[in-house]
């Protein structure tokens, strides 16, 4: 009763607005969208592809991966993508990314927490880990948007999270610009895992890789590679969204 006034009183100070409409907040919707904008964001309900996450459409086997994975070696076992990078979806994650709104790790969390529950991966993660930024992109961005992530995760699952288990150590030019072979060539030799302490962290574990997007797989799989050179058994993804296209 006393919160629930209390939660009247502070909207009345400071109203509260949904982050993809930016229609205002009542104290009965959450703190961050409003119920309409939450139920238009398009998750992945269906089924999907098990290595790289890809919505098949529903009814559709996914014992075998997808057409694309056939041809495609990645080098993690499985991606878990909560929804469609489009919408409600993109705007979040380009307010979270770009825009420095970092309270968005929350909801955006509970959306990964949300599928990696509903479709769990055959192995319960030991470790999280997030894709690394590098250094000088990290310092103009303020922060990594994937280790938010990974952070709000390992909290509601209860894994621990190595934030500098991996580093990013060359700026690249962003995979969004390049053609689908340029985005391989970017990425080779550009993370690493230094000194001994990390390693052992990862040595003979499941680990779980964080991000907020997967388009074509290419820099989860060479984190994926590095972890695994480094001793990991096995890497899992897990990602926000996922492109509809490679």
């Amino acid at each position: 009763m006393y919160s629930s006034v209390f939660q009247k009183i502070l909207d009345i100070l400071y109203p509260r607005f949904c982050y993809v409409c930016k229609k205002p907040l009542n104290e009965t919707q959450n703190f961050y969208l409003c119920f309409s904008c939450w139920r238009k964001i398009p998750l992945i309900r269906h089924e999907a592809c098990l290595q790289c996450g890809m919505p098949v459409g529903k009814g559709i086997e996914t014992t075998k991966v997808c057409l694309v994975c056939q041809k495609e070696k990645f080098a993690f076992s499985q991606a878990r993508c909560a929804g469609e990078y489009n919408d409600s979806l993109r705007e979040l994650l380009l307010s979270f990314k770009f825009h420095g709104i970092t309270q968005l790790r929350f909801p955006l969390g509970a959306l990964l927490y949300w599928k990696i529950k509903n479709t769990p991966f055959p192995q319960k993660p030991q470790i999280i880990v997030p894709v690394p930024m590098s250094y000088s992109s990290q310092i103009q961005r303020g922060y990594n948007q994937a280790v938010l992530l990974a952070e709000n995760l390992s909290h509601r699952l209860k894994i621990p999270c190595f934030p500098h288990l991996l580093e990013k150590i060359k700026t690249t030019k962003p995979q969004s610009e390049l053609q689908r072979q340029e985005r391989k060539k970017n990425l080779v030799s550009c993370f690493r895992i230094e000194g001994d302490y990390y390693k052992k962290q990862c040595k003979d574990k499941i680990v779980l890789l964080v991000d907020d997007i997967l388009t074509t797989g290419n820099t989860a799989s060479e984190c994926s590679k590095v972890l695994t050179q480094a001793g990991a058994q096995k890497v899992y993804v897990a990602t926000v969204a996922r492109t509809l296209n490679f």
